[in-house]
């Protein structure tokens, strides 16, 4: 269970969210981005999950989100213009969104802690990039990574095996070179590769597609560790590591944080802290590493 300060940061969290996009994107044009931007800004800046998102015909919507921004509205914190949209985008009216000064003051107050500053920066880097996308372009690039077809869903798991299997062979050849780096991230690779197989037992395929693209998205990284890891020489024994090779392990061990969470409140994934050593070895490995241990003893 959560601990009390676990639970008060997340919820710090969540209210700096919505008012953090605002702020970044200056003016949020209508209900549909500003639902797109929280979404990317949360699975694509791995942020952390605040909202439960579901899928809808304009995509990924929360109804959690929709209550927090009246909320904000009526605190006077953020600031909703209406225009009406002409009758080839099915008439109605757009709602824009801007922070209020009342707003700002209440975002900075949030920004105060570096656990939030950090999630500042994930976030800018993240939201910067679809600010300016047009709306269609946007929906389009949503359905086509969050809600895809079948066969692209086949597509993407099968590049995900093909990365796993090179990875797994490659990381146990450095296993001694790295360690205890190598446990981690063979631990790492070890469960978000049984979480994929596990997949299909998911009845929202919203939720079964944000833990693929997270699972390739932690592959991708655990190569890149590999790489710079070479590159560099560099080894957890070294006592001032390459700053490259700190920023990607703090990149993998990010993602894996963000997945872990996800996937384990879905009772898809336990928490790596609550495994067992059979949950991520084999017989024969577990063999091998308690007569080693046994040996150093």
């Amino acid at each position: 269970m959560p601990s009390v300060s676990d639970r008060l940061g997340r919820e710090v969290a969540k209210l700096w969210l919505p008012l953090a996009v605002v702020d970044i994107a200056g003016v949020v044009e209508g209900n549909t981005r500003l639902q797109k931007l929280v979404f990317l800004g949360e699975f694509e800046g791995k942020v952390g999950e605040y909202f439960t998102f579901a899928p809808h015909y304009h995509g990924p919507y929360s109804s959690d989100l929709a209550h927090q921004m009246s909320f904000y509205k009526a605190a006077g914190y953020v600031k909703e213009s209406l225009y009406p949209l002409p009758l080839e985008y099915g008439g109605g009216r757009r709602h824009d969104y801007k922070l209020t000064g009342d707003g700002v003051e209440a975002l900075r107050s949030l920004e105060k802690t570096k656990k939030i500053q950090k999630l500042r920066k994930r976030l800018n880097d993240t939201i910067k990039d679809y600010i300016h996308v047009p709306l269609n372009n946007l929906l389009e690039y949503v359905y086509g990574k969050y809600l895809p077809g079948p066969e692209k869903v086949k597509e993407k798991r099968a590049l995900f095996q093909k990365h796993y299997d090179q990875l797994k062979d490659d990381w146990q050849e450095r296993e001694d070179l790295f360690y205890p780096l190598s446990w981690f991230v063979m631990a790492v690779l070890e469960q978000v590769a049984s979480a994929v197989s596990m997949l299909d037992t998911m009845e929202n395929d919203l939720d079964r597609q944000v833990l693929l693209n997270a699972a390739c998205d932690i592959v991708g990284t655990a190569m890149d560790l590999q790489q710079v890891l070479d590159k560099y020489q560099c080894n957890d024994m070294t006592g001032d590591p390459h700053p490259i090779c700190r920023a990607v392990r703090s990149e993998f061990a990010d993602l894996y944080r963000f997945y872990e969470e996800y996937a384990s409140k879905r009772r898809i994934l336990k928490p790596l802290s609550k495994l067992k050593l059979e949950d991520i070895t084999t017989e024969g490995e577990r063999t091998r590493i308690i007569s080693e241990l046994r040996q150093a003893l």
